[in-house]
């Protein structure tokens, strides 16, 4: 289940960051996109989980927030980021 839900999450912030526009509605879209750090730390925890369906699934879902770009540029922004791989 957890996998599961981590793989949503990382669909959901793809989904969020294919193009400038996004696949969705502008203001889904703006607030998928509010979340992307949201998103990070959420599947944080599990990059190191000793499951590895979960910890793929945690991978997708951090990978997926780095297109936003105070996630992708550590300097810009304010989430923590983990040396966990």
């Amino acid at each position: 289940m957890r996998a599961a839900l981590l793989q949503w999450l990382g669909d959901l912030a793809d989904d969020a960051t294919y193009d400038e526009d996004g696949p969705g509605e502008p203001d889904d879209v703006a607030a998928v996109r509010a979340v992307l750090p949201l998103i990070y730390e959420a599947a944080r925890p599990y990059l190191v989980d000793p499951d590895l369906l979960i910890r793929e699934a945690a991978v997708h879902a951090a990978a997926m927030t780095l297109a936003a770009p105070e996630l992708a540029d550590p300097s810009r922004s304010s989430c923590r980021w983990s040396a966990a791989l």
